[in-house]
């Protein structure tokens, strides 16, 4: 299943509701954070594997495209 980024998911509130709530931000911080200690694991995994690292943003392209 896909997953959306942080900031595509603040897009989306405020493309749908005209305004962002401190509700919609709280949400999204967390959503940085969970994401960003997802690819700190998955960093660490690789290297212990010896496996080529893959930069945030390709990571990211893979974590939101569900690959």
């Amino acid at each position: 299943m896909a997953q959306q980024t942080a900031v595509d998911f603040l897009v989306k509130k405020f493309h749908d509701y005209g305004t962002l709530y401190y509700s919609d931000i709280a949400e999204a911080k967390e959503m940085e954070k969970e994401q960003s200690h997802n690819y700190a694991d998955f960093c660490v995994r690789c290297d212990r594997d010896q496996m080529k690292l893959l930069d945030f943003n390709d990571y990211m392209k893979i974590y939101t495209n569900g690959l």
